[in-house]
């Protein structure tokens, strides 16, 4: 799926980078890592949607931390692309 540039992309390879998202997320919820949302945004796939309640209780460290367990879910998930 890398590079990946939507303009090329056909229905089929548009509709497998939406399940992306959701396949990261579920097992995010599995996990108990985290429940974050994800949305379309025009004709692009899904993207994730992460809204922090607080940026006094936030640091930087939480951000990267949830950043790297998206990442290193969709290298297990995704392993050849």
């Amino acid at each position: 799926m890398r590079p990946w540039n939507v303009d090329e992309a056909d229905e089929a390879t548009k509709a497998e980078m939406a399940n992306v998202a959701v396949k990261i997320k579920a097992e995010m919820q599995r996990r108990g890592l985290a429940m974050i949302g994800f949305q379309p945004q025009d004709d692009l796939p899904n993207f994730f949607r992460i809204v922090f309640p607080s940026c006094i209780n936030t640091s930087k460290e939480d951000v990267d931390e949830l950043i790297d367990a998206i990442e290193s879910i969709g290298e297990e998930l995704f392993p050849e692309a």
